[in-house]
């Protein structure tokens, strides 16, 4: 009968050192669990930047492309297109030193559907000289 009485309490310390475990695995950003895509290139930050200064600039250099501002966190900027044939997110993280760019695309078929993987490389390029353009601008005018 004890035995009984043993179960609840059991499997109630499990539950509760099962939610203790999550909470701190998702006390850490869960977005750095995220798959950004590949790596395409690193900009270097000026010095005295805030985090608000940079994640401003990157949102502002993928509207100023017509990229579409998906999420904004004081790490990382996160924008979409679709154009012609293709679509891809970039995702522009940064902290330390630099700006790392991300980017995961497709190539798209008629009905939109995605069909394989393409990196618009030349999309990205754009993005990277736009980025540097501002950043240089900024620390030249402090």
């Amino acid at each position: 009968m004890n035995t009984l009485r043993l179960l609840p309490r059991l499997s109630l310390i499990c539950g509760l050192a099962l939610l203790a475990f999550s909470t701190t695995t998702n006390a850490q950003d869960p977005q750095e669990e995220e798959n950004l895509g590949e790596f395409f290139d690193r900009v270097p930050i000026p010095e005295g930047m805030s985090k608000e200064e940079i994640q401003g600039m990157c949102a502002m250099v993928l509207a100023t492309r017509e990229w579409t501002v998906q999420k904004k966190t004081d790490r990382r900027v996160v924008g979409y297109i679709q154009h012609g044939g293709a679509e891809a997110t970039v995702t522009m993280r940064f902290g330390g030193e630099a700006v790392e760019i991300f980017c995961e695309g497709w190539d798209l078929n008629r009905a939109g559907e995605r069909v394989k993987p393409f990196v618009p490389k030349r999309w990205l390029a754009y993005l990277r000289k736009d980025l540097l353009n501002r950043l240089k601008e900024f620390s030249t005018t402090r």
